[in-house]
């Protein structure tokens, strides 16, 4: 997590008005908001931790300074292979630390199941756990989502997306590390996709 200080100067018609659009701003930023900031190609994911305010000059702004916390990343990257059979495939984390990771898997065809490796780990070892999903339907996207925390499975024709996660055994939620990441999945016959923010130390 990271700590950004921000200024900005607050205007409104009266003082009343200054006052006013300074709580509607602390208001937008009580939860956890996409910042971005002058300077930087990066954007920040960060909620307000605390803000203060100084009058400058009554009747026309004032100066706000705004702590946030939260943490910086870059845009969104996306991966997709079409495996085939047993395949170790590569994803590359561009950022500093590591990401929360999105595991996308349809299937070509319906599978029993099928257990994807280098992907999740112990928090305190990094040993690997893998992760297997069963129950797969043909053309149904299954989604492992390690920034939500969710595991879905995409409906049909105009159906909303299901809860997954009583067929998922998993240890953790995916995520990549920095660098490349080498994720192996033990079927065939599936489209495989994994999507990341990297993240910035």
């Amino acid at each position: 997590m990271k700590k950004v200080e921000v200024s900005v100067i607050l205007e409104g018609t009266d003082r009343q008005g200054i006052w006013q659009n300074a709580g509607a701003l602390v208001a937008a930023l009580m939860a956890p908001s996409e910042i971005e900031l002058d300077g930087f190609s990066h954007s920040f994911h960060m909620a307000l931790a605390n803000a203060t305010q100084a009058e400058l000059s009554l009747q026309r702004f004032h100066k706000a300074t705004l702590e946030l916390i939260g943490y910086e990343h870059g845009p969104e990257a996306s991966r997709s292979y079409e495996v085939s059979g047993y395949s170790s495939i590569s994803f590359l984390n561009g950022g500093t630390m590591e990401a929360p990771a999105i595991l996308e898997i349809t299937p070509r065809i319906g599978r029993a199941s099928v257990t994807v490796s280098g992907i999740v780990r112990d928090r305190m070892t990094l040993e690997d756990r893998p992760l297997t999903v069963s129950r797969l339907t043909q053309g149904r996207k299954v989604i492992v989502d390690g920034e939500k925390g969710l595991v879905t499975e995409e409906g049909g024709e105009g159906e909303a997306p299901a809860n997954k996660f009583g067929d998922v055994s998993l240890w953790g939620f995916p995520s990549l590390l920095p660098g490349w990441n080498w994720v192996n999945v033990d079927q065939g016959g599936l489209l495989v996709t994994v999507r990341h923010k990297p993240r910035y130390l």
